[in-house]
């Protein structure tokens, strides 16, 4: 079964995750860190897979006569004729690992493969790649799941962190230093990296302080049920690749804020964090942030990624922000596109009602 895309380059083949050999596993790794995108690597994969978040997923695979591999979409069936991207909306952001050149051609021949998958329905949640290769070649009509999701972004230069904190404002930099002086002359600050030998202890660090943080909210967080799963399954392997950043905060002694997230090719990513919130008016959550800024411009990282969300604090340290939106993708006439579209619809309602009847709409 295969799709080939209007310029006549290589057919993309529809495999499982089992049938990659080191050889092709090697490039799809190699596609993603160039983009700097851990969603987009066969170890996330294999993480949602471990966690139970992604069930019987195919991989699209592309094969080219220069490269060996000209590209790799994992996708999974959520339901008849239906087929999303694996993990669902776990990934901040989702694109397909390819040399961005090809980037079009390569998603054209996934359109024609996904005829002969019987694929009426793709739901593409944070896309960050093309989206007219699927309409023109795979006949996919396009419209938003949801809103666009924000991705904000600290943007590194040649200067590093002093040029970082240079453009901030002077507010922002007397706070910081502020809050920072106070909790090293007191009780003592200290910042840790998590190793092999410490990966257990430093992760039931990371989810005791990730969860107190949540709780105060009234919420259960990220990492409750497959959520905790899949990044456990991801720190894992991670670790091994060198990706993997855990940053465990101690004031006199003691762990107050753990900081979970990556760098992969020129990106540091931010994905979870957590603190004491016993601890939250000496603004450890900022310095903590601060710290791991500052480790990215001295690691080299182009891009300090706060990855998806808004939240008040983080616009006090971006520099910059993209969106990325959530598209379902449906064949005309197709009655199971019709009943998605029908859904999509039905929850585009729902968030115009007041809040309070919204809550009754969910029950």
């Amino acid at each position: 079964m295969a799709g080939r895309p209007a310029d006549g380059s290589g057919p993309v083949e529809v495999v499982e995750l089992g049938e990659l050999n080191a050889d092709a596993l090697a490039a799809w790794q190699r596609f993603a860190l160039e983009r700097g995108n851990p969603f987009a690597s066969p170890e996330w994969l294999g993480a949602c897979i471990d966690g139970g978040a992604a069930r019987k997923p195919i991989v699209l695979v592309a094969r080219d006569g220069e490269r060996g591999y000209g590209g790799f979409l994992p996708l999974e069936r959520s339901r008849a004729r239906m087929l999303r991207l694996p993990g669902n909306r776990l990934a901040d952001w989702y694109e397909p690992a390819c040399p961005r050149e090809t980037e079009q051609q390569f998603l054209a021949a996934c359109a024609g493969a996904l005829a002969g998958l019987d694929c009426d329905v793709l739901g593409l949640d944070r896309w960050a790649g093309e989206v007219e290769p699927f309409a023109s070649q795979g006949r996919l009509r396009a419209r938003p799941a949801r809103p666009d999701d924000v991705l904000p972004f600290v943007e590194l230069g040649a200067g590093g962190w002093d040029e970082y904190l240079a453009g901030r404002s002077r507010n922002f930099r007397s706070q910081l230093g502020r809050r920072r002086r106070k909790l090293e002359e007191g009780p003592g600050l200290e910042f840790r990296l998590a190793e092999r030998s410490s990966l257990d202890q430093d992760w039931e660090t990371f989810t005791r302080l990730h969860e107190a943080r949540w709780s105060e909210r009234g919420e259960p967080g990220v990492l409750a049920g497959e959520g905790g799963d899949v990044h456990r399954a991801f720190a894992e392997v991670a670790l091994e690749r060198g990706w993997l950043r855990l940053w465990v905060m101690s004031v006199g002694g003691d762990p107050v804020g753990a900081w979970y997230g990556w760098r992969l090719g020129d990106r540091y990513g931010y994905q979870l964090s957590g603190f004491d919130p016993a601890m939250a008016k000496a603004g450890i959550g900022v310095v903590l942030l601060a710290h791991t800024i500052e480790q990215a411009a001295a690691e080299g990282a182009q891009i300090y990624d706060l990855l998806w969300g808004d939240e008040p604090y983080k616009e006090r340290f971006e520099t910059g922000r993209r969106a990325v939106p959530s598209l379902l993708l449906t064949r005309p006439w197709s009655m199971v596109g019709m009943a998605a579209r029908g859904q999509v619809g039905l929850r585009a309602a729902g968030r115009r009602l007041p809040s309070g009847l919204r809550r009754v709409v969910r029950r």
